[in-house]
């Protein structure tokens, strides 16, 4: 289907919106990691934590592997542990681990700090993916099968799927919204900041 384009200043989140469209309304249609897709059990247990908390995608291992696309990312949550560069360094191996994290949350302050590390890298890098070609070829081949972040509730749209829409690019700012490409209302803050990324929609 064809997408109009967004406006450059989307109008502010409605209220009716926010109590249409639960996150855990289109729990059942969020993406699964198929089983020939390279992941890690970090990974598969981050997104089976998180899964009604908004569509997060299985990222590409050779995605975080590259320097190239993780650039600048701690630069995006300033007061996380993951500003630190020990830290960062350490959270990515905790991503990319083959070993099962523990079935309970560490006490340890250090590992508690690389865990909560490890999930802002994952957002702020599936933000990233999510903004890349491959990864807008991503979302709009699962857009093409299912709605997976929802639909206007709003009776003119015909139930149009609607878009991530990340308004801030720095972790935890502000909520993810949804913007619906045929009315152009931005619905429902969604998930953390930056999950989404800026300028989804755009693109």
């Amino acid at each position: 289907e064809t997408l109009a384009t967004p406006p450059p200043t989307p109008p502010p989140p409605t209220a009716a919106a926010d109590a249409a469209l639960p996150p855990a309304a289109v729990a059942s249609s969020l993406p699964t990691t198929p089983q020939n897709t390279p992941t890690t059990p970090w990974i598969r247990s981050h997104l089976h934590t998180h899964r009604r908390d908004g569509p997060l995608l299985p990222l590409p291992l050779d995605f975080l592997r590259d320097g190239f696309n993780l650039l600048l990312l701690p630069s995006l949550a300033p007061n996380s542990p993951l500003a630190t560069p020990s830290t960062f360094r350490a959270a990515l191996r905790l991503i990319l681990s083959s070993t099962p994290p523990p079935p309970t949350p560490s006490t340890s302050t250090s590992s508690s700090k690389i865990s909560r590390a490890a999930a802002t890298l994952y957002t702020l890098a599936h933000a990233r993916y999510v903004t890349s070609p491959r990864g807008l070829d991503t979302v709009h081949r699962l857009l093409k099968r299912s709605a997976l972040f929802g639909r206007c509730p709003r009776f003119k749209c015909d139930g149009t799927k609607l878009l991530p829409y990340g308004r801030s690019d720095v972790y935890g700012r502000i909520g993810v919204m949804r913007y619906c490409p045929c009315c152009g209302e931005v619905l429902h803050v969604w998930g953390l900041g930056s999950v989404g990324g800026g300028g989804g929609p755009q693109q």
